[in-house]
Order: structure tokens, then sequence, then C-alpha cells
């Protein structure tokens, strides 16, 4: 409950106002305290405030929306889709392709699209994909990946697995000028490797497909003068752009990924080489090339590889074009100088609308918001899973702008403080260019070494499905786990809910790569389901399903019943204010300073899930004059942060500066936080205070609030 206490504070000139939010910790001036002639008194109102899920009835009403488009995303966007739907939110998603994505969003039939290309591609050998929709929309990034070069080659039966080329070769493979695998490019890539005489098979895409687009970009961009000899050669007009048909005369093409993949996959095929998706490659359980990059080294296409390339990534930003606007620009991608990154990254596109249209209403803005958020932050946890790379910082919030534009959308102020993003801290800061590892110096094309073939386990994936996604409370369900390569042998532990809770005992994988088990045990509730893979052998590396919703119903009424009650203290997670705030020695044009007294932090959840604390200051008012005010933005923080107690670990926000009219405290900002998996505890959190006083303050007591939110 609110508090009302004494706090002192003498400051000079003050800041600006706004109506009070909800919850507030007001603190008031002490009988007798007086006003100095030509200075201004600051009063400092401290709001504290736990933000925890809201019932269904207090969030805006959400409606089910309707995606289409892009096979390479889909798979993750499932995810994203079953991992909403225990918040209430419905979402159908149809895979059958970009193309057909553009065409039903353009024609109002779906509420969102995915897509690899953006409409109105300038097609090297084909007339326009297809203009842009007939209605506003935005691209928003949603799922990045690394277009990875899939090969098949032995030497001496012996299948190689640490196959090196620089960009002008695979250009030159991919243009057909170079044909053999001991050519000499091919050979001063791979110093360790005796090539083989043997005739390269490049495999291409028989159908339109964003794969081609990636690739033919990237020689457009990187070797413009190869790739327009090709194309004029094959009909087209230089100077060539990219195109999504491949001219596969002489090549071998097959249709769909999968058949790129699987072709190359097959044994009697030695000597074939294809581009496909990184997930193609891992089902197939066949190497990819490592690919030099601008730096020197030789790297693949790993999530960190092609989420370090995409910090360079650029979006274009011309409303006059409604072709370009908005899109990927990757030639910084492709030249990223950091030894880390894979040049040939790039990400798709959810295409959004911005105004409400035919069946397009505020329910289906703020879902698609949500679900659109939720795949921002938390969902680029399992991009590994499946092949693709977490989208890194820059493409996170080029994406919540798009959002902010979604009619229905519920803003929030600074949405990144709360964003889950494996790539980034609460406070923004950017880990994964902290964190994530460096290429060994075998990889050097310098030291003229190349590293051996990898002894790595396989890696395998693990698909969960659920009989029923609903069931009476005591009625059966099976749930099946799919283990993917098939000969992987082990055992799958199904799981419930957040503790994870065991679920019967472990299961063995049958020679199909199944593993099943029916229970009538589960709870009453609505949670997640998943399937844990260990494998019983060190060839091959465990994995976790994709967590699949269920809802069990109530029990049968029974016609004795006993009231229960239970009386429930606050603590688990809570935040308190302290009982002082106080900013002196303002002068008007002068400053004044203080201290924000520590806040207390309580996570005993048992969850561990991180939190984040932010705040947030109105403008100062005059408390005799109401239209003389101060700007909140004109006050600054340094926060500090320590642990009182508990296995987890604080982190303080970074300083504001005061006069930050933009991103600062009046717009909000971390006060402290915590990582995921090390938040438990008790936490202090406290920051010293700066107010700029314009020279054209009113002398006298101001007053403002600051809201402290604990989510």
């Amino acid at each position: 409950m609110p508090r009302t206490v004494p706090a002192r504070a003498a400051v000079r000139p003050a800041a600006a106002a706004s109506a009070p939010p909800p919850w507030r910790r007001r603190y008031v001036f002490p009988a007798g305290y007086r006003i100095l002639a030509g200075l201004v008194s600051l009063l400092l109102l401290l709001t504290g405030a736990v933000v925890v899920p809201s019932p269904a009835w207090a969030e805006p009403q959400s409606a089910p929306i309707a995606g289409a488009g892009s096979t390479w995303s889909e798979v993750m966007v499932n995810s994203w889709r079953a991992a909403v739907r225990g918040r209430g939110l419905v979402v159908n998603y149809v895979g059958g392709g970009s193309t057909l994505g553009r065409n039903e969003f353009a024609d109002g039939n779906f509420d969102f699209a995915v897509s690899e290309t953006p409409y109105g591609l300038d097609d090297a050998f084909v007339e326009s994909d297809q203009p842009p929709a007939n209605r506003p929309f935005g691209y928003l990034p949603v799922a990045a990946g690394g277009l990875a070069f899939m090969y098949n080659l032995q030497i001496n039966g012996r299948r190689i697995t640490n196959l090196r080329l620089s960009g002008d070769t695979i250009a030159r493979i991919f243009t057909k000028d170079i044909t053999r695998w001991d050519d000499p490019r091919i050979k001063a890539d791979n110093p360790a490797l005796d090539l083989p005489p043997q005739d390269i098979t490049p495999v291409v895409r028989s159908d339109g497909s964003g794969t081609t687009v990636q690739l033919t970009r990237w020689m457009s961009t990187q070797y413009p003068d190869r790739w327009n000899s090709f194309c004029q050669a094959r009909g087209g007009t230089p100077p060539c752009g990219a195109t999504a048909y491949f001219r596969s005369q002489g090549f071998v093409s097959q249709p769909l990924s999968n058949g790129v993949a699987g072709y190359v996959a097959q044994g009697g095929v030695n000597g074939a080489i294809g581009y496909v998706e990184t997930r193609y490659a891992l089902q197939h359980d066949l190497p990819v090339v490592k690919v030099l990059n601008q730096a020197g080294y030789y790297v693949g296409p790993t999530a960190d590889a092609v989420a370090v390339a995409l910090t360079k990534a650029e979006i274009v930003d011309n409303p006059s074009d409604p072709t370009v606007h908005l899109t990927q620009k990757l030639d910084h991608v492709y030249t990223n100088p950091d030894r880390r990154a894979y040049p040939l990254s790039s990400y798709a596109y959810m295409i959004v609308p911005r105004t409400f249209q035919d069946s397009f209403g505020a329910g289906e803005g703020y879902t698609l918001a949500e679900f659109a958020s939720f795949g921002l932050c938390e969902g680029q946890q399992s991009a590994p899973t499946f092949g693709l790379a977490p989208l890194p910082l820059n493409l996170v919030r080029a994406g919540f702008d798009q959002i902010e534009r979604i009619p229905g959308a519920v803003v929030r102020n600074n949405p990144v403080a709360t964003c889950a993003n494996p790539t980034f801290s609460p406070d923004g800061t950017n880990t994964l260019l902290l964190t994530a590892g460096q290429p060994p110096e075998c990889d050097n094309r310098s030291t003229g070494q190349q590293c051996p073939s990898a002894s790595q386990p396989v890696p395998t994936t693990t698909t969960l499905t659920a009989s029923s996604a609903s069931i009476g409370f005591g009625e059966p369900v099976t749930l099946t786990a799919v283990v993917v390569p098939a000969r992987a042998t082990g055992r799958v532990q199904f799981r419930q809910g957040v503790a994870r809770t065991l679920i019967g005992s472990p299961v063995e994988v049958g020679a199909d790569g199944t593993a099943s088990i029916t229970t009538s045990d589960l709870p009453r509730g609505s949670y997640d389901l998943s399937a844990v893979f260990t494998p019983l052998s060190a060839n091959y590396g465990a994995s976790t399903s994709e967590s699949v919703g269920i809802t069990v119903g109530a029990p049968p009424a029974d016609a004795n019943s006993t009231r229960i009650t239970a009386a429930v203290a606050p603590g688990t997670f809570s935040l308190a204010t302290s009982d002082a705030a106080a900013l002196t020695g303002g002068v008007v044009g002068g400053s004044a300073t203080g201290t924000l007294a520590e806040v207390t932090v309580v996570d005993l959840r048992g969850t561990n899930s991180g939190w984040n604390v932010t705040g947030q200051v109105e403008n100062f008012t005059h408390d005799g004059q109401p239209g003389a005010t101060i700007l909140g933005a004109q006050l600054g923080w340094t926060p500090t942060a320590h642990k009182t107690d508990g296995s987890g670990d604080v982190l303080a926000g970074s300083p504001v500066a005061a006069g930050t009219t933009r991103g600062g405290l009046a717009e909000g900002v971390t006060l402290c936080s915590a990582r995921p998996d090390s938040s438990a505890g008790t936490f202090a959190c406290g920051a010293g205070l700066v107010l700029d006083i314009p020279d054209t303050a009113v002398p006298g007591p101001y007053s403002a609030t600051l809201t402290l939110t604990l989510v």
C-alpha cells in the first residue's frame, strides 16, 4: 500500500509536470519547511510498482490472426505460435513459401506474411516478382540465418568435413568457371587436403527461392563482373542484380531446399555442393563450407557467426520508394571486419500492416504486435535449435519501431529493457559482441594452416507432439518425441511446466527415432510440455524439443465440497521503495543533486527467470504555479546496485545524463536488472540524482513523480 512519509528537499530551480500515474509513494515537506527567496524547493514523488501477468479481462481484447509465407522460418514461427497460445494469443500460419505469403497479404487474405524477399524485387531474369501490397505495411526483422554450402566430398572413401572456400571460389563454382575439386584455387584454400581430380556437381534450386536471392544478391554485390558475365550469357541484361530463379543450364536443379539437400546427401553423388538453409545440412548430417571472411578467417554459418555479421546490417530509409523502403542492405554484412562474422548472412521479414483494413481490427493488431514482440525477444532463444541465429540488438530495435506502428499495438517504453533476447542485456549492452567465440588460428588464412576434421558429436533435434491439446482431468494423453537422426540411440525424458517436472520414467528411443508415453496423471491447468533427449553415445549431441501447450480440465464436481482458504503474504517477487528521496542545492540556472535511496528487490519465485527495474520521471510542477514546469528529462542519475542475499547477481543500469531529452529518464530507463538463471535473492538498487535547472525556471517549490517498475 502507498505510504506518506516526510522527505526533505531543498533544490532551487526544478522540473516539469504531467498527470501522476496510478501507484505512487509520495514524499511531502515536513511542517514548517520554508521556501528560500530566489530558490526553488523540489519534491520528488516516488512510485513503486510490480508488474505481473494481468488477468485476461485486464488486457486489451485479442483476436485470432493468420499469416502465411516462408518455409525457411516456418519451424521457428510455429514454435512461437505454441508458446504464445498459453498467453491467450491464437496465431495460425501456412508455410507455402515467401511468394505465397506476399501475394496473400497483398490481397488482404492474411494478417501478416513472412518472406526472405521484399515486394518488387528487380529480378535479373524475370519481370518484377510483384509490386508492393496495396495497403500500408512495414518490414519487420523476424529470423536470421546463414546461407550454407552443404557438400558431399570424399577422398579415398573418407568423407571430408573441413572444406574451406573463399568467396571468389564459391562465385566461380556457381558460375561454372571452376569445375573440378583439384582446381589450384580450391587447393589454395585447403593446404591440408589432397583434393581429388573429381568433377564438381553444383546443385541449384529449380524453383523461385529466397536462398537463390541470397546467393545472387551476394554475388552481384561482391563479384559483379563475374555475375554480370554469367547473367548476360543466359539472357540477362547487365548490370544484373539478384534473382529468385537461377538459370540452371549446366547445373543439377532441384525443387525446394529439401530437394537440393536430398540430392547432395545421396551417397553416390561424390563431389556435389548446393546452397541451403543450415538446418537442412544438420538434418542430413552433412558438413558445410567454412567461408573466408573480410578478416581473413574461414568461418562456418553458426548462430554466433551469423548474429555477429548482422550487427552491420542496415535498413534502407526511403519512404518515397516503397519498393526499397525498410528493406535490408547487407553490403557491410558481407564485408564485416569482425573475424567471427559469416559473410553470407541475412534475415527474413515479417510483413505487417499499418492500418486497420477489412477484417484486421484492434484485436488482430494487438495479437500481432504481442506475437511479434515475443518473436523478437524470448522467441530468439530457440533460433540455434532450428539452424537459425538470434537477431542482434540493431535489428531488434528496428523491429520494435515497426511494432509500434501496428494499429492496436500496446506501445511500451524502452521495450529492450524487458526483452529476453540472448544477444543483449536489459540495459542494452550488446553481449553478443562480448561473448561470441573467436575462430581458431588454424582457420586464419595467413598462417597457411588448416584445422583438422572436426570430431564434434553429430547434432540432434527432438520434436514433441501431444495426442490432444486439451483433455479432461484424469484423461489419458499420449506424448510422442521424434529424434533426428533416427540412428541416434538414447532415452527421452518428458517434462511439464516451467519447473520441468518429470513425467513418468525415461523412454528408450526406438529404431525409427521415436519414443512415446501415455499418462493420465497430468495436473489441472494450462502449461507447456517438453521432451529431452539424452544420447547413449558420445557420437551424438543432446537436444530438447520446443514446448507444446496443453490444457487439462477441472476434476469432476463433487457434491461434498470443503472451502479452503489461505493467507499469502507478499514477498516472493516484490519491489519496496525507501522512505526518502531528496534533491538539494538547486538554484535557477544551476543544478541540484541528491540521492535516490536504495529500493529493495526480492525474487524468491524459484523460476530464476530474470527481472528488470525501470524508472520513468514525469515533469516537475511548481507547487504554487501549475503552469511553471521543469521537464523530467532534465533529471539524470547514476545507478548503483548490490546483492544483499541469495545466489543471483544484480547489474546496475547505465548512467543517464541530466538533460537527456530522448531515451532518458523522461522515457524510462533501467535502474538495475538480473539476468535469467542468475536472478534469485534480495538486492538493493539506488542512484545518485542530478537535476539541471533552466535559467528560465520560476523560483519556488516543485514536485514530480518517479515511477519504478519491476518486471
